[in-house]
């Protein structure tokens, strides 16, 4: 297939984007790019808590390490093996806690990511004092594929990534619900995972 548009830059390529197909379309949200600069910029920041309390311990290390998390989206065409540029994320998306779920013929859901935080009332095994634990980003947009825009839908009962989604058929038209099941979120305990089952109810505007 078509190499993908960032391949020969100097960001060496897309790691972890987000992927959903439509049709006899794919499309790549988002992901990382090496940055040597960013790289050893954040490597030197690092040196700054080297020595103190918690500096070795997640979160303080387990960040994007320099990388840059572009805000570009592509379509690759089956029938003409081509990448086109779509419209830019209206924020940066990363694919290593994100999910995409398309629900019918035009439009996909992005549903969180693993690059930003989210809060709930709780406590962090990394900051066993606060009253706020930290999850992953709990956002959801949608991507409409005909207008080539987003619309932020609301927000994730809970900020959980590599979580399994799934879609009932509808109902009735343009009523479906999407289902999640368990996930890993970012308060480290049970060994960060979560049980937890998420149920949406959609209704879908013409």
């Amino acid at each position: 297939m078509a190499p993908h548009p960032l391949e020969n830059q100097s960001s060496h390529g897309i790691t972890l984007p987000v992927g959903g197909s439509l049709g006899r379309s794919f499309y790549l949200f988002g992901g990382q790019s090496a940055d040597p600069s960013r790289a050893a910029a954040f490597a030197e920041i690092t040196h700054v808590c080297d020595n103190t309390p918690h500096c070795a311990q997640f979160p303080h290390v387990d960040s994007d390490g320099g990388l840059f998390t572009p805000r570009d989206a592509y379509r690759y065409s089956v029938d003409s093996d081509e990448w086109t540029a779509i419209a830019s994320l209206p924020q940066p998306l990363q694919g290593g806690g994100q999910q995409a779920l398309a629900i019918d013929a035009h439009h996909i859901l992005l549903l969180g990511t693993s690059h930003r935080d989210s809060f709930r009332v709780g406590r962090s095994l990394w900051e066993r004092a606060a009253t706020r634990a930290k999850y992953y980003g709990d956002t959801i947009w949608c991507y409409d594929s005909v207008a080539d825009k987003y619309s932020r839908v609301g927000l994730l009962l809970y900020g959980v990534g590599t979580t399994s989604w799934i879609k009932s058929e509808e109902k009735e038209k343009g009523t479906m619900q999407l289902v999640a099941f368990g996930g890993e979120p970012m308060h480290g305990y049970k060994g960060n995972s979560e049980t937890v089952v998420q149920v949406a109810n959609v209704h879908r505007m013409e």
